[in-house]
Order: C-alpha cells, then sequence, then structure tokens
C-alpha cells in the first residue's frame, strides 16, 4: 500500500498490531478510514486542550491537502490544453499554425511553475522541487500521516517534458513530447484522487476529534456542578460553647 513504515505502534492490548500509516507516495492509495477509525477509538484522550491542538494541527492538514488539490486540477487544466495543442499542431500543415501551437505549448508548461508557486501554504508545498514530505501526527503520537510532494515543473524535477525545438517538423519529438504528457496526466490525476480521500479521512478525524472535546467539557461541567452541589449541601462547622455564650 505505501512505500516504507513511518511509524510503529507500541505493543498495547487493543492495538493494531501493524501501522496505521506509511510512507505515503504520489502513485500509492489513499488513507484507510477503517484502520483509522480503529485507531481512534481505542486511543487513549487526555484533555480538552490537548484535543483542540490536535483539532488545529489536523485542520492545518486539510488546507495543506485542499490547497494542494486545487493546484493540481489547475495544473491538469494546462496539461490537457497542452494535449489538445499537440494534436492540433501535429494536423496543421502551415508553419504560421504550427509555429503559434509549438509557442502555446512552452508557454502552458512554463506555466506550471507559477502553479506550483501558488501551492504554497503555511510553508508547505507539494507540488514544487522540494523533496521534504508533509507529515501529521495523527493521534497520540504513536501514528503519522507522510504525504511525499510531487513537483510539476516540466523539466526533470518534475514532470521532465522536453521543450519543442523542432515545431512539428520532428515528428518522433512531438510523439515523445505526447507520451509524457499523457503519463503526467496520469500521475496528476492519481494524485488529485488521493488527495480528496486523505482529506476527507482526516476531516472525519476533526469531526471525531470536536465531539471527544465537548463530551470531556461536558463531562467536566457536570463533575464541577456535582462538586459545587455538594459544598453547597456540606453542614458548617459547629459552634463552639465559648462562641454560643
Amino acid at each position: 500500500m505505501f512505500a516504507r513504515k513511518t511509524a510503529q505502534p507500541k505493543d498495547r492490548p487493543g492495538q493494531l498490531a501493524d501501522p496505521v500509516m506509511r510512507a505515503n507516495g504520489p502513485d500509492g492509495e489513499a488513507l484507510d478510514p477503517r484502520r483509522i477509525a480503529a485507531v481512534v477509538a481505542g486511543s487513549r484522550w487526555r484533555s480538552p486542550g490537548a484535543d483542540l491542538r490536535r483539532e488545529v494541527e489536523l485542520e492545518r492538514a486539510v488546507l495543506v491537502l485542499e490547497r494542494t488539490a486545487a493546484c493540481v486540477d489547475l495544473a491538469l487544466e494546462r496539461l490537457v490544453e497542452v494535449a489538445t495543442s499537440l494534436d492540433i499542431g501535429r494536423r496543421e500543415q502551415t508553419y504560421l499554425m504550427r509555429g503559434l501551437m509549438t509557442g502555446r505549448i512552452e508557454d502552458l508548461l512554463e506555466s506550471l511553475e507559477a502553479v506550483a508557486t501558488m501551492a504554497g501554504h503555511d510553508g508547505v508545498n507539494l507540488l514544487g522541487p522540494s523533496n521534504m514530505p508533509f507529515r501529521v501526527r495523527l493521534e497520540a503520537g504513536d501514528f503519522n500521516y507522510t504525504l511525499a510532494p510531487i513537483c510539476i515543473l516540466r523539466d526533470r524535477r518534475g514532470l521532465d517534458i522536453a521543450p519543442l525545438q523542432a515545431a512539428f517538423e520532428d515528428d518522433g519529438e512531438a510523439d515523445r513530447m505526447s507520451g509524457a504528457v499523457g503519463r503526467a496526466i496520469r500521475r496528476l490525476q492519481l494524485f488529485a484522487a488521493r488527495l480528496a480521500s486523505d482529506a476527507d479521512v482526516i476531516i472525519n478525524l476533526v469531526q471525531d476529534h470536536r465531539a471527544r472535546r465537548a463530551q470531556l467539557e461536558q463531562e467536566a461541567a457536570r463533575q464541577s456542578a456535582a462538586l459545587q452541589a455538594i459544598r453547597a449541601e456540606a453542614p458548617g462547622p459547629a459552634l463552639s460553647l465559648a462562641n454560643a455564650d
């Protein structure tokens, strides 16, 4: 499912024997909600304050994934337009139209750098040339969500789509670009599906944290009210004989 282990749970009764999360490559499978739910059900909740801090961390993860997904969609739109322009350029017989299509293709591919820059959120960028994975602690520090970046730049650091130098005069060159663009589209489509699925799972974790925190706050309020009631009903100290005189 995932390339390598990132965390191993401690051996405790009722815990899963293997980690819920492994390192997620951009082409890997999405999170398994059932496995995550099992960890949540068995985890030790510490306090409303601790849960609130975890909620903030998970909400940040959702924002990162959603922003990344939006930029992946934009990159896909541009790659599809590149593929369309390639088809048009191949059919055209005039040098003018071939030149125009070549210029359009190069502009679209170069614009992927701006899309990658837009994907950054709160110091995290999963579409740029950085090799730093995105990590989020899921539950009580035992399990980590790790997502490797996927560089969408057109050069060898990313999608590796070479420029059209012969302006459709070389059929082999156009074929190679068409194949590279097709592979890039399929890879980004897989990554987009992963981002959407993983974000849904983490959103469910946030909701679960909120529900649990509300439950803990209600329980604390009930205990405080019960203590106040006991103090109110308790008899005061008896008066001494000296005070009675």
